[in-house]
C-alpha cells in the first residue's frame, strides 16, 4: 500500500491482486446462488502500470498462507 501511496494517482482505484480468473456463466440453477454482476475483475494491471510487480505468484502465496495458518493452529 505504501507503494501505491508513493507512486499511484490520487483518487484512482488499485486492485491488489495477481490472479488470472476463468469466467464461466452459471446455468439456470446456479444463477439462484450467484451474484448477478457479470463484469467483476481482479486485475493488478493498474499497479503494474505504475511499476509494481508481485514477489510471488498466487500458488506460492496461497501455499504460504495455508502453511502459516496450519502452524498457528497447533
Amino acid at each position: 500500500m505504501l507503494f501505491i501511496l508513493l507512486n499511484g494517482v490520487k483518487s484512482k482505484v488499485y486492485n491488489i491482486a495477481n490472479v488470472n480468473l476463468k469466467f464461466e456463466l452459471p446455468n439456470k440453477i446456479e444463477l439462484k446462488g450467484y451474484s448477478k454482476q457479470a463484469d467483476s475483475v481482479l486485475s493488478a494491471q493498474e499497479l503494474i502500470n505504475i511499476g509494481w510487480s508481485p514477489l510471488y505468484d498466487i500458488n506460492i502465496s496461497l501455499e504460504n498462507t495455508f502453511k502459516i495458518k496450519k502452524e498457528l493452529d497447533f
